[in-house]
C-alpha cells in the first residue's frame, strides 16, 4: 500500500509546479492568444459561410465575435471565458496553498533547464495540511486542478 503522506507530497509538488509554471493566466494566456491570432481569420471565414442546413432546435449560433470575446471573458450562456476562468482557478489554488505563479511564461529552453524545487511535508508550502487532518481536501484540490488542466489542454 502506498503511504498517503508520500502520495500527498508528490501530488502537491506536481500541483504547485503545474500552477506556478503551466496553468496560470500568463502561460495559458500566451497559448490562448496565440490560437486566437492563428485561427481568427479561419473562424471569420467559417462564420460568414451560408449554411446548407441549420438545425431548427439549435441553441447556439456562434459568431466571430463570440470566438474573440470568449477567449477573455464569458458571454451569453457561458459565464467564463478561457482566460478569466484560468485567472480565477489559478488565484484560488495560489491562495489555498500560499504560492505565486510565474509573472513571465517560461520559454522552452528555460523549462528544459528548470530545477524543480522539492517540497517536503511541514515546510512553508505545506501550511500544516498533513498534520491537520485535511488530507482528502488537499488531495481533492490537487486532483481537480490536474483534471482541469488536462481538460483545458485537450480543448486547445
Amino acid at each position: 500500500m502506498v503511504n498517503q503522506h508520500v502520495l500527498l507530497r508528490h501530488t502537491l509538488k506536481i500541483t504547485y509546479n503545474i500552477v506556478q509554471h503551466i496553468f496560470n493566466p500568463v502561460a495559458i494566456g500566451n497559448k490562448a492568444n496565440g490560437y486566437k491570432e492563428r485561427l481568427s481569420e479561419e473562424v471569420l471565414w467559417d462564420t460568414q459561410l451560408t449554411r446548407l442546413h441549420v438545425s431548427p432546435t439549435s441553441q447556439f449560433h456562434f459568431t466571430h465575435n463570440d470566438f474573440l470575446t470568449n477567449i477573455e471573458q464569458g458571454t451569453g450562456a457561458f459565464p467564463y471565458g478561457i482566460l478569466d476562468w484560468t485567472q480565477r482557478m489559478a488565484d484560488l489554488v495560489c491562495q489555498q496553498f500560499g504560492i505565486q505563479y510565474d509573472s513571465k511564461a517560461l520559454t522552452p529552453e528555460e523549462a528544459a533547464n528548470f530545477d524543480v524545487q522539492v517540497i517536503e511535508a511541514g515546510t512553508e508550502y505545506d501550511k500544516d495540511n498533513l498534520s491537520s487532518g485535511i488530507l482528502m481536501s488537499t488531495v481533492n484540490i490537487a486532483m481537480v486542478t490536474i483534471a482541469t488542466i488536462l481538460s483545458v489542454v485537450l480543448l486547445l
